[in-house]
């Protein structure tokens, strides 16, 4: 995508050098080797420790949202701030975000929904509804555009995907 100055090919050129890691990998370990085990920046590992070893640690999630962002609706999956110990993660209250930060998610959230709901329900037209409502979507392309795009999609995963009516 040239006009995003994007790389069409980047995220397939990762996952190959990707491929040839994992190859190199398996095989130290069939061989036997001594393969080091350095910390990444990923959380699983931090959680883990946390887990076992007891050590409170604040993460970032993503749960569920059980009120503890006030003003999202409950059941929304939201990022914020989870304490990690032995007794494994729980999310912290925050109260309601600034109500500017609250409509951004609200609006992100609402074809969230409805694609869970396409799943759920086999619904091919929810997918278009949520495709619709979708803000960057809708901004980029024209409304037979969006089906167009949807219906393409949905026809190359289908193999992947429930049945949809």
């Amino acid at each position: 995508m040239r006009l995003l100055r994007i790389p069409i090919d980047e995220y397939i050129r990762r996952s190959e050098d990707n491929l040839v890691e994992f190859e190199r990998v398996k095989e130290k370990l069939a061989a036997g080797e001594r393969m080091p085990i350095d910390r990444s920046s990923e959380y699983a590992s931090l959680i883990i420790h946390s887990i076992e070893t007891g050590e409170p640690r604040v993460v970032y999630g993503n749960v569920r949202n059980a009120g503890q962002i006030a003003n999202l609706p409950i059941g929304a999956c939201v990022e914020g701030p989870c304490l990690v110990d032995a007794n494994g993660l729980a999310p912290v209250d925050v109260g309601a975000v600034p109500v500017q930060c609250a409509a951004l998610n609200r609006t992100f959230l609402n074809p969230v929904e409805l694609t869970v709901r396409a799943v759920l329900e086999g619904r091919r037209d929810h997918v278009h509804h949520a495709a619709l409502l979708d803000p960057n979507t809708a901004a980029t392309l024209k409304v037979d555009e969006i089906r167009a795009l949807v219906d393409e999609l949905l026809d190359a995963y289908a193999g992947q995907l429930p049945p949809m009516a």
